[in-house]
């Protein structure tokens, strides 16, 4: 959505073209004005459109910088807006030693880009702006390399890289050009790029024969550059998550990767008084120097920058760059108190001797900035309320609301109308206010874009679904802006979003050399080492396995998919013995079990499936209006699941589905769109939580989305009174209420629906055995959605075998950035900066004591180790009004920091907190710290977590283990991981039940899952074990086992592919694949990534080939036999054996067997032949049943 035509009215208003005027004066004096807050990224957008100049606006909090970023590009065209910038503010305080942000590194990058192009305009580049109008008369700017920069305090103060460094650390690179890939490489390395198997992430490169990847820092995706020799063949634009290229490009320019260039400079190290440091803490301090010099970069080498750079963003502002200024008083307030901060850090570092005397300090000096200030001719300054006669007050006024009441909402434009006002409406309901306006008899067609400036007495509807315009407001007497705040009461605020890059570790294969495996046939060992051998002169890669007594079994690369890792117990298992029927008893053993659960379960679905509930209506206007007001881009997995959770209610069979989605990741949404369809067929909906807290925040997130719609939302809780309850009680038996939000109060035996028909439950696994009862009784005829963070062992019984259907949520919105976790010992001082970190940006803190006995305790020592903090106690066993008004208070952010047990564990969504500190973190389940950690990081800044455990403490092997786990898991969708380890840690029996627990030890948690499915699956086809037709369950056996023995090199060589753990993954992909078209995807996705395929991968893809074409057939084994190739059927499966003697009159066949002759390695000929026999073999046999392997 764009309002660029609105911009215009304020050419016309007097005090405006004042301001405008006096910037344009060859003899210029600063100028100060007066906005309101709700007009002031529409009088900035103006500015900036007619100065025609670089623009750099400076505002106090890094809030209010993404604010007005967010809301000034609404107000100007799409190609304008792609010259708007937001200068990310650090993400560590003065002398921390944190890393920063890969997407805060790439944001100030692309400004410093920006800005340096504007010193490289060459004459002729004059006159290429859109307008044909430069820039000033005297510098020659470009219109369109103007840039609009917007940045906090903090951001402008930080020491970076000066213009001069970056400018020549930048590199250019384009197709044609002559270049060794090894200069190139080391000019990388120079520039702060690292090294990985696969770029992923800006900074990164990746090299793979005559190909070299790089995510440029300033740039959005990152690029693969092919070379022929020492000539660049082509340069591509790929995707960092499929790796898969995009479209070509002619060139590129590639920035610095970090803010620290070491080019020449001087070793600092002579500069510093080391005379107060440990002999260790010295020692870090020059080997990281030192490193640095040598190219080596390490998490915190941002903390060095100070010591070999001193410029700010302040020396990239041009001669002729403007200059804005909101509410200097206050910026200068907060840059007070952040030096202050920053020098109670220092000091505190040089007490504990962390810092060298005489360290430069890593920031500009408030005073110095404001020294600069006033050195400025070109300046604006904002202020409010400033009742100066030397102020020029803009004319803005606030703009009336109405609070939802449609009545006034239309009798309101009216009179404006009347009046000749000029009418602007921006809403996500705008459908349905075109509606009311309509019914009126006012003209109200929605729209999507304003490029014109609409007349006087005019009416103008605009839709949008982004809501990033805040407030209306008035100018004038003749022009009037309404938002969603005005005319219903209460706006929803949302970000715009941007692509985020994060690291894709969560799935690539996980096997490595040193885990426990466990092989389909031969059973539990331990994964040593990959290798290549040459057997009967055919080359191949093996994994090599380690039974009990030593015994090794080699297991070729194409027949990974028998092989995947051991999980289930929480000590080591014990090796499988290979060569005795050990491993054969123990998987029928747990066949025999399997099979008889399977049975249970498949009687339960049977009564199921002949039920017959509630068939809801389609889709009305009303819900598709009311699902475009979501004000975020839907993830595909979101999309997925609602369409499956509509599918279900329309049917007549009763849902029981169960959505499973980590903490964060829009299952809350999902469930509300399920209960408006719901409540459009005129049903009510129940929505049972675990919590009294989470109980209001579900109650304040369904009451504001759904408020333009005359739907009643209530809340049972103890957070209402006694009298409100029975109220709620006799609305609901009366079908007064439609959607009623509560906890287990729901359950007790007072509540009667008039009309349920929809029971949404989040969490249940932290509902009681009785509550689980009642849960039983509700769920006969009712639709039922559960909502689960807690990933799949917990459930797996019943979703993962069919018996309860099951949605998966694993994309993570567009803007999640990964949460930055710490494990350390107690510690007071790292406690202090935590907490001061987060209040700097504006933020907010939990502090997790899970013992209520002493947590005023914990919160009097907190209080006295940040006095400037408003702090709070919250937790369960206090009285229900005094938790409630702790509660709304911390979520309006009238706190700091909410010291609580974990009664913030579920689902808790409070956005602008964003650092979580758990104490005693030891005594926490593994489940529980990521629940807790899944409370901050819900938004676009990165979260940190702190897991203190006591000091001096001797962690048990299990807390160890837990809270390395939860260290190592921060990449996005870690929430399965967590219960694979957590499984592994506390073993099966306390998740799944004793007896199937034993079993799942026995086996592995993998293995035992595809048995049992596959037992369910045999059963609800009616088939016995020798096999069933068109089997698609998700997690039978992967294949049959089908022997391809063919006298090719078939690997991926450690030249092609040098990483261990991509090359298994690719082994991986390629033992997996089900079809020719996968083939030919993978052909193509290596020879993108990775450059022309070596022969021994085109002999491993015409391996997997022939296995596809082979179980089509029905064909057991594909061997060489001499010079020959032997072909075996498998049992049941039969041949035209005249057709293919025909067709074939080479090849000796027999009722079960045929032989292909003249294989010679040097001739492709054989290989032709036998895919055309193979392909006759799948066209004249027709449907043939399936064999699907078996874990015999």
């Amino acid at each position: 959505m764009s309002l660029s035509g609105l911009l215009n009215v304020l050419s016309v208003t007097p005090e405006y073209k004042h301001v405008l005027e006096e910037m344009m004066l060859d003899e210029l004096s600063p100028q100060k004005i007066s906005v309101m807050d709700a007009a002031k990224p529409f009088t900035v957008a103006a500015l900036w459109r007619e100065l025609k100049r670089p623009m750099f606006v400076i505002l106090p909090s890094p809030e209010e910088a993404r604010n007005l970023f967010e809301q000034v590009v609404v107000w100007l065209d799409p190609t304008d807006a792609k010259h708007v910038f937001l200068y990310p503010e650090p993400d560590s305080l003065p002398y921390e030693r944190l890393t920063t942000d890969i997407n805060t590194v790439r944001g100030r990058m692309q400004v410093f880009e920006a800005l340096v192009n504007l010193n490289l305009i060459t004459e002729t580049d004059y006159g290429r702006a859109t307008d044909g109008e430069a820039i000033g008369g005297s510098s020659g700017f470009d219109r369109r390399l103007a840039p609009l920069v917007i940045a906090c305090g903090t951001a402008v103060i930080q020491k970076t890289l000066d213009p001069l460094s970056f400018r020549n650390s930048m590199h250019g690179m384009s197709i044609g050009q002559m270049a060794s890939m090894d200069a190139v490489i080391g000019k990388w390395i120079q520039m702060g790029y690292q090294s990985v198997p696969a770029t992923e992430v800006p900074g990164t490169f990746s090299r793979r024969g005559g190909l070299l990847d790089i995510f440029p820092s300033n740039s959005d995706l990152p690029r693969r550059i092919e070379f022929f020799g020492n000539r660049v063949e082509d340069i591509r634009v790929f995707d960092p998550e499929t790796q898969r290229s995009l479209n070509s490009v002619s060139s590129l320019e590639i920035a610095p990767a970090r803010e620290l260039i070491i080019d020449g400079t001087e070793d600092p190290l002579g500069s510093l008084d080391f005379s107060n440091l440990q002999p260790d803490i010295q020692s870090k301090y020059e080997t990281d120097i030192d490193g640095l010099f040598q190219g080596h970069w390490f998490e915190d080498a941002a903390f060095y920058t100070p010591l070999f750079h001193s410029a700010t963003l302040l020396d990239y502002i041009p001669p002729d760059g403007c200059l804005i200024i909101d509410r200097a008083s206050n910026l200068e307030a907060l840059l007070d108190d952040m030096e202050l901060q920053a020098k109670g850090i220092y000091e505190g570092q040089l007490e504990r001797s962390q810092v060298p005397t005489g360290f430069p300090k890593p920031y500009l000096s408030p005073l110095e900035l404001f020294k600069f200030f006033d050195l400025q001719s070109r300046l604006i300054t904002i202020e409010r309320f400033v009742d100066d006669t030397n102020v020029t007050r803009i004319p803005f006024s606030l703009a009336p609301g109405f609070g939802g009441k449609f009545d006034m909402i239309i009798e309101g434009v009216r009179d404006l109308l009347i009046k000749g006002v000029r009418v602007v409406v921006v809403s996500n309901q705008a459908y349905r206010l075109s509606e009311v306006f309509e019914a009126a008899g006012i003209s109200a067609p929605v729209i999507q874009d304003l490029d014109q400036l609409p007349p006087v007495n005019s009416f103008t509807l605009l839709s949008s679904t982004s809501n990033l315009i805040h407030e209306g407001w008035s100018l004038g007497e003749d022009t009037i802006f309404f938002t969603d705040a005005e005319v219903f009461g209460v706006i929803k605020r949302a970000t715009r979003i941007k692509r985020r890059t994060v690291r894709n570790d969560a799935f690539v294969a996980d096997m490595v050399p040193g885990d426990f495996v466990v092989h389909v046939e031969h059973g539990i060992a331990k994964f040593n080492s990959v290798i290549r051998e040459k057997l009967d002169d055919v080359e191949r890669e093996y994994l090599v396995l380690q039974y009990a007594d030593e015994d090794k079994l080699y297991v070729p690369t194409d027949q990974m998919d028998r092989v995947s890792k051991y999980a289930g117990g929480g000590r080591a298992p014990v090796l499988t013995r290979i060569g005795t029927q050990e491993w054969s008893r123990i998987k029928d053993k747990v066949k025999d079990s399997a099979r008889i659960f399977a049975q249970e379960l498949v009687d339960l679905y049977a009564v199921r499936e002949l039920e017959r509930g509630i068939s809801f209506e389609s889709d009305t206007a009303w819900q598709q209006e009311m699902e475009a007001g979501f004000p975020y881009d839907e993830t595909p997995d979101q999309i997925d699941a609602i369409y499956q959770i509509k599918s279900d209610m329309e049917s007549e069979r009763p849902m029981d589905r169960l959505v499973c989605g980590d903490v964060g990741y829009g299952k809350t949404e999902v469930a509300l769109r399920a209960a408006f369809k719901a409540v459009m067929s005129g049903m009510q909906v129940a929505v049972l939580v675990p919590t009294t807290v989470l109980a209001q925040q579900h109650f304040n997130t369904f009451s504001q989305r759904l408020r333009p719609y005359p739907f009643k939302v209530s809340v049972l809780s103890r957070f209402v009174n006694q009298s409100d309850q029975k109220d709620a009680v006799d609305q609901i038996r009366e079908g007064e209420i439609d959607i009623v939000v509560g906890t287990h109060r729901l359950l007790q035996n007072d509540i009667s629906f008039k009309n349920l028909g929809l029971v949404i439950i989040d969490e249940e696994q932290r509902f009681g055995v009785m509550h689980k009862e009642k849960l039983k009784s509700l769920r006969r005829d009712v639709d039922v959605l559960t909502l689960t963070a807690t990933p799949i062992p917990r459930t797996l019984h019943m979703a993962l075998v069919g018996v309860r259907d099951m949605s998966t949520i694993q994309t993570p919105p567009h803007e999640r950035v990964p949460i930055k976790t710490y494990v350390a010992e107690f510690d007071e001082i790292l406690l202090r900066e935590a907490i001061l970190r987060e209040l700097d940006r504006g933020g907010q803190v939990y502090f997790v004591h899970n013992r209520v006995k002493d947590i005023h305790l914990m919160a009097k020592k907190i209080r006295s180790l940040v006095p400037e903090a408003k702090i709070a106690v919250g937790h369960g066993q206090m009285s229900s009004d005094e938790l409630e008004s702790v509660m709304v208070d911390f979520g309006a952010g009238f706190l700091d920091v909410l010291i609580c047990t974990t009664i913030i564990q579920s689902g808790l969504d409070i956005s602008n907190a964003n650092t979580l500190i758990v104490n005693d973190a030891e005594r926490f389940g593994l489940s529980q710290l990521y629940q807790l950690r899944g409370r901050v990081g819900r938004g676009q800044l990165r979260a940190y977590s702190y897991f203190f455990y006591r000091q001096d403490k001797v962690l048990s092997e299990i807390a160890e283990k837990r809270l390395k786990t939860i260290l190592d898991a921060t990449e996005l969708g870690a929430g399965f991981r967590i219960a694979m380890k957590d499984l592994e840690i506390r073993g099966a029996g306390s998740l799944l039940g004793t007896e199937q627990s034993g079993h799942i030890i026995s086996v592995g948690f993998d293995l035992y899952t595809r048995i049992l499915s596959e037992e369910v699956a045999r059963l609800k086809l009616g088939q016995d074990e020798t096999g069933f037709t068109d089997l698609q369950s998700q997690f039978t056996l992967s294949y049959p086992r089908i022997t391809v023995d063919l006298p090719v090199d078939a690997y991926v060589p450690e030249n092609y592919i040098d990483d261990l753990v991509t090359r298994l993954s690719v082994y991986r992909r390629l033992a997996n694949v089900r079809s020719i078209d996968e083939i030919e995807d993978i052909k193509h996705d290596l020879s993108d990534r990775f450059g022309m395929l070596p022969r021994p991968v085109e002999d491993i893809l015409f391996v997997m080939n022939i296995r596809i074409l082979a179980f089509m057939a029905g064909v057991a084994s594909i061997d060489k036999s001499g010079s020959g190739i032997s072909i075996r059927l498998s049992e049941g499966i039969g041949w035209d054996r005249n057709d293919l003697a025909l067709k074939f009159p080479d090849v000796v066949i027999g009722n079960r067997a045929a032989k292909l002759g003249g294989v010679a390695r040097s001739s492709h000929a054989w290989r032709d032949r036998l895919i055309e026999f193979l392909e006759r073999m799948t066209g004249n046999q027709g449907s043939h049943q399936t064999v699907i392997d078996s874990v015999d």
